[in-house]
């Protein structure tokens, strides 16, 4: 719901950690659909964000990871890939997003010194 009402808005939503700190490289569903396109999962990952029209900011110091993750504009996942890529947000990943961000949407700015009532950020997220 979250995602069709920005889209709907005309909002360009940028993704937060679409790799998940390498955390879904192993993944058997990733792993299966890269093999299948002959791309690494990084490849996979960042393609979905393409095709879901959300900007994919990949973070890495490594030239040859910098290469591969603009690699991504040159095949296309087709229906079936991205249900299956879809279906990787489930209700404990968003969980696990919710934590994350709770705890750093302020840390490393001047609001951290500040008593969270008075901080004015909404760290309300809603999981759907």
């Amino acid at each position: 719901k979250t995602y069709d009402y920005f889209m709907g808005e005309g909002v360009v939503l940028q993704s937060y950690r679409a790799l998940r700190q390498g955390k879904e490289m192993g993944n058997p569903c990733v792993a299966e659909v890269a093999k299948k396109h002959g791309r690494t999962a990084a490849q996979i990952l960042g393609r979905w964000c393409v095709q879901r029209n959300i900007v994919l900011v990949a973070k890495t110091v490594h030239k040859e990871r910098m290469k591969e993750n603009m690699a991504v504009f040159d095949f296309q996942l087709d229906e079936e890939d991205m249900k299956r890529l879809d279906g990787l947000t489930t209700p404990e990943s968003l969980a696990e997003f919710k934590a994350l961000y709770d705890k750093c949407v302020v840390r490393d700015t001047p609001l951290a010194a500040l008593e969270p009532s008075e901080q004015g950020v909404k760290k309300e997220v809603l999981l759907d």
